[in-house]
């Protein structure tokens, strides 16, 4: 038979597997009809098969160059459509109690790197910062929601101890008054959870303090009556008669006690704070029986338990004959004395 001749020849193994692997990863990147064109060509003897993957890579190199760049936005979608979603369930979770401005401003810097940037781990990792900011909102919003309930039980307890209404009123109708006020503003769209917790641990701490200092009044109110027994019997062991105490201020209970004693023409007046110096004055007694009236109250006061000194430097060194036990001076004088 006459005429050219062609016949063809199968791949070695290896070309062949080479080849095919090539064509397979190389084979999308081409049209339609450079693939077709490909898988009729026939491989006559000779052919290097290199050359023809070779021209095959330059169409792909082509297409590739010539492609129009991936804009920032489409690049980083997956990233912000992901970011939207936790932002979304944030809102939804935060509520409108308290303000999330910084959040987002935050989100819209966020949004903006995303278009400009082609760093999609420089955006994803801006994202996660913001998730996280938005988490410790969230879980400053349950620390509230503690405190408020903490607040609450202090406040209670401040309303139905007696020690605190009888010793500390006022401190507490301030306390009170301020707790009212954060219930009422904590949902205030300029606070934030950060103003309402340091508000709380204020709270807490202050109702905390008004307690112990109402016990610590209380005690001391104590002592102060056992205080003034011990002096209305010791006056009365002296011959004086004793009015009933008075508060130097009836409406309040902090105030000095007033006591008034007389003995004929003698009269001593004793006023007792609620802690400090016991102050008294001894009017129409003359000058040394004045002297040995006070120093026997003051021995009075000791055998109740009292142990006081008088405060005057010229009463501290006291002298021998006015000792208890002993014979007192001639009286003379007329003079009344503050001892």
């Amino acid at each position: 038979m006459s005429g050219p001749k062609c016949i063809r020849v199968k791949q070695p193994a290896r070309y062949a597997q080479t080849g095919r692997a090539r064509l397979v990863q190389l084979r999308e990147t081409l049209s339609r009809e450079q693939r077709e064109e490909l898988e009729k060509r026939p491989v006559a003897v000779g052919y290097d098969l290199a050359k023809l993957l070779g021209s095959v890579v330059k169409v792909e190199d082509a297409r590739e160059n010539s492609a129009p760049e991936i804009p920032p936005s489409v690049l980083n979608k997956p990233a912000i459509d992901s970011f939207e979603l936790v932002w979304n369930k944030f809102v939804e979770s935060a509520g409108k109690r308290f303000s999330i401005t910084t959040l987002e401003a935050h989100r819209q810097q966020f949004l903006e790197l995303s278009k400009i940037s082609r760093d999609r781990n420089s955006v994803n990792s801006a994202a996660s910062d913001i998730e996280r900011s938005m988490a410790k909102h969230l879980e400053k919003i349950k620390a509230v929601a503690v405190g408020l309930v903490e607040a609450g039980v202090v406040a209670k307890t401040l309303i139905n101890e007696k020690v605190v209404s009888s010793f500390h009123a006022t401190a507490s109708r301030q306390w009170h008054d301020r707790h009212e006020l954060l219930a009422k503003t904590n949902g205030e769209p300029e606070m934030t959870p950060e103003i309402v917790l340091e508000g709380i641990t204020s709270l807490v701490k202050d109702a905390q303090t008004i307690f112990e200092e109402a016990i610590g009044r209380e005690q001391n109110s104590e002592a102060r009556l056992d205080l003034l027994k011990a002096t209305i019997t010791s006056l009365k062991s002296l011959g004086f008669f004793v009015n009933d105490p008075q508060y130097e201020d009836p409406q309040n209970p902090l105030a000095s006690v007033v006591l008034t004693a007389t003995r004929g023409a003698e009269k001593v007046y004793v006023s007792v704070p609620l802690v400090g110096e016991v102050h008294s004055r001894w009017d129409g007694i003359p000058d040394e029986p004045c002297i040995d009236s006070f120093l026997e109250y003051l021995d009075q006061l000791k055998e109740h338990g009292f142990e006081c000194e008088p405060t005057r430097q010229d009463l501290q060194n006291r002298p021998r004959l006015l000792k208890k036990g002993e014979k007192a001076l001639p009286r003379n004088g007329t003079e009344g004395k503050s001892v």
